[in-house]
């Protein structure tokens, strides 16, 4: 039956569960523990054998079963998954918005006639169904089981109706904090699946700069690749003339593989490569085998294939690799680093086919002027060597020149000219140690060396003992060997004047021209490292010229726009993204932060802004808008990072929300505890009443133990009354507190002193009190604060010696900080938090009286001030309380 209203009295006990409930609810972050926190308390409280939660389904028409207490595990029971109607307890309570109280055998079938019949099982004898509500939109049920009839007091009613809504919102709020967590966990796995590309790609990069083949770009960069990928096998495939070869393997080299590298298989027999050819798109397949692979014992692999290509757009090679399947084969990061350590690979095989061209090259260069003209513009450092090679052929003679650079602790040549024996070439391409002479004479003295008569056998070269003449001219950058010209002739036993000048000169243009490819390759390369960097950040990042117009854009910066880079480029981005306020209202070029940083030359910052897509749509941004200055310290534009905070703006909504909530149930708590011990009152001092009129009428007509009731009851009903106060004296520390005023602490305290005197002087107690500077606060609750901690004092005084209690002082920055000490039973400290809890004692009545209620209302009254209050204690020696107000500015 529906829940009746109206004015009751409720027992102490359960406003003390609800508070223990709502400062475990406060902790609890998933929605087991709210259940476990919830149902606990209730069973105990009202004495029930079963409890159950019951939630509405997320398609909102079923109700499931969440959790249970008090039942074996399978036991049956009426309260099972079902539909979300009226004809059962809990969907009526629902459909009704208010509590259904079964007390007696047999009322919850009269209402529900088929729930036993539908369930399987009996009904109980008594049950509660509490309807739970959150934001106005049914969340699901409490139900409590009696094996006994029961009758739901009042105070009853409203302990469970409060329990189920704070319930409600503490699932709300863990099932809110579930949501963020999962956020937060999936934005960091995709940060650091991000930030692993970019390593990966920075890799690549680098080995490029360091890689003479292929082979080199594996060995350094598909290794990170494939862990990267989590592959089994990494193959780069090099296409020559319709046909595949493999240079580079990494990971699992099944037999399928290995026989590529030397098979030559033509490209129309590898059916997803010929493919990926023909249409020029890369092939992503969860099966390879059933996607028409023709490698043999890769069935159960998914595939990935991305074209190279040259910068002339030409089909160079192929990228693929092989792993597990997965329920997303391929995700769009793997998509994407793949792409892009293709688009590196296709340079450094570019590069190996130019090199191979470049050594098959035989061009004449007679002349010194001929070969200066020709490196103005060469930017490949082979061919420099060649070009040098030649000049110092037409102009020496018969020469053999090589040029060597170090590797592996040898000197090993990267270039040579025509007409070297095979059998010589393989020694200079095995290398020389850095202690041979011509090379280290070089290095050590960092200036060309000249050597006569120099004598093949003494660097083991092949062939009959030969003797000649050998020079060579060192390269160093920054102060670090990078490679040596040498130039050998076996027609000669010196070189003249002429001769090593010819040769310091070639040499030395050699070298500038050298300095001048390796300084547009590092331009290259800070290029394009700086492209990957900002394609690769998730903040959206554009430069604006001095005219407004847009001049760079990255990746994200489009994507959130809704712009291609032709429709954004070298337009004015006030008017593309910018122009009006959230409002839709103009918004003027003069007052835009980000045209304002290339107008004084400061950093500006928004975040209380929108941008404007393409499509007309709008999202809150905050950026942050940099001037641009050239070498002169002109500002020529800006830098604008912006970032979309939509989601972080409904999290923190969101947020505010549950936290609204959580303040109002506490203050509901707080109502539900002062009118709770006020009413109580009246019922007690009636039994009061009455037990001394039995006392005093019936005196000397009961026997002793007549006698002893009537002075239990009178006992009883004392506590309490005490109780009430003082639960009624806590909950008005807040209610009544009245506006702060400088407040004299010589006079609270005097007044205190005056109020404990019969207490001092009943225990021969010592109070001393010092000076005391005014604070600001509520008088009334001062005076209350300190005759609590001074009466505490004196009640907790050690049983060998008369107390003695000092009261103290001492300004602290804008506040005051007090000290009550005494020399009484002190306290363990792991009792420092719990004896600050309200109705907590450490002791019996029988040893100290009182409720234990006294430094529950001290410290709210601190906290209210603005203050803290701490202790310092050693049991059997004393105890120092310290707290902290606020202080009269201008001193005392």
């Amino acid at each position: 039956m529906p829940e009746s209203f109206g004015a009751s009295t409720a027992p102490s006990s359960l406003a003390e569960r609800l508070q223990d409930v709502t400062e475990a609810l406060a902790a609890a972050t998933t929605p087991a523990a709210v259940f476990k926190i919830v149902l606990q308390p209730a069973l105990v409280a009202l004495d029930a054998v079963a409890g159950a939660v019951l939630l509405v389904s997320d398609a909102g028409d079923r109700l499931e079963i969440a959790a249970t207490q008090g039942r074996e595990d399978g036991a049956q029971t009426i309260w099972q998954d079902g539909p979300l109607d009226d004809t059962v307890p809990a969907g009526d309570a629902l459909k009704q918005h208010t509590p259904l109280f079964f007390e007696h055998q047999g009322e919850l079938t009269a209402v529900y006639p088929d729930l036993e019949e539908r369930a399987g099982t009996t009904a109980p004898v008594a049950s509660a169904v509490l309807p739970m509500f959150l934001d106005g939109q049914p969340l699901g049920a409490i139900v409590l089981d009696f094996k006994e009839p029961h009758h739901f007091t009042p105070a009853e009613r409203r302990f469970l109706r409060t329990l189920a809504a704070q319930c409600a919102v503490a699932l709300g709020r863990a099932r809110l904090s579930g949501a963020l967590h999962r956020q937060v966990e999936a934005r960091t796995r995709e940060l650091e699946e991000s930030r692993a590309r970019a390593e990966v790609l920075a890799t690549l990069g680098d080995a490029l700069q360091r890689a003479h083949s292929p082979e080199d770009v594996a060995v350094q960069a598909l290794e990170p690749l494939g862990h990267t990928l989590g592959a089994s096998s990494v193959m780069v495939v090099q296409l020559e003339r319709g046909r595949l070869h493999v240079p580079t393997i990494w990971g699992e080299t099944l037999p399928a593989m290995a026989a590529l590298r030397t098979s030559g298989t033509p490209l129309k027999e590898a059916a997803l490569l010929d493919r990926c050819a023909r249409t020029k798109k890369a092939g992503y397949y969860a099966d390879y085998d059933a996607a028409g692979g023709v490698l043999t014992g890769l069935a159960t692999l998914a595939f990935a294939v991305e074209p190279i290509h040259a910068s002339g757009d030409d089909l160079v090679g192929f990228l693929c690799a092989w792993r597990l399947p997965r329920t997303e084969p391929w995700p769009a990061g793997d998509r994407d680093l793949l792409r892009r350590s293709a688009g590196t690979l296709g340079v450094a095989l570019e590069r190996a086919v130019t090199t191979q061209a470049l050594q098959e090259r035989t061009e004449a260069l007679d002349a010194f002027v001929a070969f200066t003209e020709r490196v103005a513009g060469e930017t490949d450092v082979r061919a420099l060597i060649e070009h040098a090679a030649d000049v110092l052929r037409a102009t020496l003679g018969d020469l053999g020149v090589g040029y060597y650079e170090p590797e592996d602790g040898r000197w090993k040549a990267r270039a040579w000219s025509n007409g070297i024996p095979r059998e010589f070439v393989a020694r200079m391409q095995a290398g020389f140690e850095f202690s041979t002479p011509r090379f280290a004479h070089a290095i050590r003295d960092q200036q060309p060396h000249f050597m006569q008569e120099w004598n093949s056998a003494s660097e083991d070269l092949p062939g009959a003992r030969r003797t000649g003449a050998m020079a060579t001219y060192p390269y160093f950058q920054h102060g670090r060997p990078t490679g040596v010209l040498s130039a050998g002739s076996m027609q000669t036993l010196g070189w003249s004047e002429r001769e090593q000048a010819i040769i310091r000169a070639v040499g030395r243009s050699l070298g500038l021209a050298m300095e001048g490819t390796r300084s547009a390759a590092e331009l290259r390369r800070a290029s394009r490292f700086n492209e990957l960097v900002l394609n690769s950040l998730g903040e959206g990042v554009t430069t604006i010229d001095a005219q407004g117009r847009s001049t760079l854009a990255n990746p994200a910066a489009l994507k959130m726009l809704g712009y291609t880079a032709e429709d954004f480029m070298g337009r004015p981005q006030h008017a593309l993204i910018h122009h009006s306020y959230p409002d839709g209202s103009p918004f003027p070029r003069e007052a835009c932060e980000i045209y304002a940083a290339f107008v004084d030359g400061q950093v500006h910052r928004a975040n209380d802004e929108v941008f404007w897509r393409k499509d007309g749509s709008s999202f809150p941004v905050e950026y942050t808008s940099t001037p641009i200055l050239n070498e002169s310290g002109e500002i020529e534009g800006s830098v604008l990072v912006f970032r979309d905070v939509t989601e972080r703006q409904r999290a923190e909504a969101t947020l505010r929300q549950a936290n609204d909530e959580l303040r109002r149930s506490n203050a509901e708590l707080e109502q539900f505890a002062y009118v709770a011990s006020h009413d109580l009152q009246e019922p007690l001092r009636t039994v009061t009443s009455f037990s001394q009129l039995l006392a005093k009428k019936y005196a000397g007509q009961t026997d002793a133990r007549g006698q002893m009731y009537v002075r239990l009851i009178t006992e009883g009903t004392q506590r309490m009354t005490q109780l009430l106060q003082d639960l009624l004296a806590f909950s008005r520390v807040a209610k009544g507190a009245a506006d702060p005023v400088r407040v004299n602490t010589g006079v609270i305290l005097a007044q205190v002193s005056q109020d404990l005197a019969a207490q001092i002087q009943h225990t021969g107690a010592q109070l001393h009190i010092g000076e005391v500077p005014d604070v600001l606060g509520d008088a009334s609750q001062l005076r209350q604060l300190f005759q609590n901690l001074i009466g505490n004092a004196l009640k907790f005084s050690h049983p060998e010696r008369g107390p003695v209690v000092w009261v103290g002082a001492e300004c602290d920055g804008g506040l005051v900080r007090f000290r009550v000490q005494d020399n009484g039973v002190g306290i363990a400290p792991e009792y420092f938090e719990r004896i600050f809890t309200i109705f907590q004692r450490l002791h019996t009545r029988e040893q100290y009286e009182g409720s234990g209620i006294g430094l529950s209302i001290a410290r709210k009254i601190v906290e209210r001030h603005g203050g803290r209050i701490w202790l310092e204690s050693t049991p059997a020696l004393g105890t120092t309380f310290y707290f902290t107000l606020p202080a009269v500015e201008g001193g005392a």
